[in-house]
């Protein structure tokens, strides 16, 4: 959920003076949590595929050749690592700064 749907113009907040209206209650807090979450599952994910995906087939390597080599399956999964990080440092990089930017342009909405 946007967090510009958090926010309800009005032409002051003197409006507001009184008022039951509450900008930030549970489920706003629970919404800008969960789009924290999200944000943080989305970035992660690539990551956690590639780590995965190499572990396993370092892992059917090492079964059938019955080699139990540390170093085998530790470099692998490092280099996938290093550059699913360096091919997507982009796009990561850009896709926090969104979030970090319409975070604080719609914070002052949300709290008093």
């Amino acid at each position: 959920m946007p967090l510009a749907l958090f926010w309800r113009e009005r032409d002051s907040r003197e409006e507001y003076i009184g008022k039951e209206h509450r900008f930030m209650n549970v489920q706003t807090a629970i919404d800008l949590t969960h789009n924290a979450l999200v944000m943080a599952l989305i970035l992660t994910l690539p990551v956690l595929v590639v780590s995965l995906v190499i572990g396993v087939l370092v892992s059917l390597f090492q079964a059938v050749t019955q080699i139990n080599e540390t170093t085998l399956s530790f470099l692998p999964k490092v280099a996938g690592v290093v550059g699913v990080l360096l091919v997507l440092m982009p796009w990561m990089v850009r896709q926090l700064i969104d979030y970090t930017a319409t975070l604080f342009r719609e914070l002052p909405g949300v709290v008093r």
